[in-house]
């Protein structure tokens, strides 16, 4: 996979314009790589990520007419639209083993969960792995077949890997497991203790309104973390 890169001087609140023109902002970096500003053609990108993800080698041709090796390290989205409005490129050294992130893709159907005597329930959804560039995996699958009762699971030892990749995580961290299935009358206490709590929630607000000139509290969480991605993304 190929991208090409374009000398970008459109910098802070200026990107707005570059977007309006259909590319996205990115900064390139790494071995032998010093930070550079740089923009990409944003259907091209998005194409590419969606097929590389983080952890597949990308091919980029620099405005030096330069190319190198790189990994999609990071990108950031708009809180609204969710688009990808940045990215950042990092590049490596061939020679080098380097740490990474894959997503696990799961296959076939667990027995237990096709005659519903359980449910799956994925505990992993990516493994941290060790290996030199050109041997990382997309991705690394999950056989769930197996899975025949409740109680039955798939160890981090279980997945096949390359002989040339080494995984991180713990061999006896579960990656999924069969759970029993919920009764009707656990479901509908499950209920019972949504209603309530959402009960207490409006009381509590009808008991005590707001004084004149007092701001209603925002939801935890969401007012700052809205207010960092704006930061971020002007920059």
């Amino acid at each position: 996979m190929e991208l090409t890169l374009q000398a970008r001087v459109e910098l802070g609140k200026s990107v707005k314009f570059l977007r309006a023109k259909g590319f996205l902002p990115a900064v390139v970096y790494g071995a032998k790589q010093p930070a550079t500003s740089v923009a990409v053609e944003a259907r091209a990108f998005e194409s590419t990520y969606y097929r590389a993800g983080k952890s597949t080698l990308v091919e980029l041709s620099l405005p030096e007419e330069k190319k190198v090796h790189a990994l999609i390290h990071d990108i950031q989205r708009d809180p609204v639209t969710d688009r990808i409005i940045h990215a950042d490129f990092y590049v490596v050294d061939m020679s080098k083993v380097i740490r990474t992130s894959v997503p696990l893709t799961f296959s076939g159907t667990a027995p237990a969960e096709k005659e519903n005597l359980g449910i799956l329930v994925k505990n992993l959804t990516k493994l941290e792995i060790e290996a030199l560039p050109d041997a990382l995996p997309q991705s690394l699958t999950v056989s769930v077949e197996k899975l025949s009762k409740v109680g039955d699971h798939v160890l981090v030892s279980d997945i096949g890997v390359p002989q040339d990749v080494k995984v991180l995580g713990k061999a006896d961290e579960i990656v999924a497991t069969i759970t029993p299935l919920r009764s009707e009358a656990e479901l509908e206490s499950l209920k019972e203790e949504v209603h309530e709590e959402v009960e207490k929630v409006e009381t509590v607000k009808k008991e005590k309104p707001l004084e004149e000139g007092e701001e209603a509290p925002a939801t935890e969480g969401v007012a700052p973390a809205a207010e960092k991605a704006k930061e971020k993304a002007e920059k």
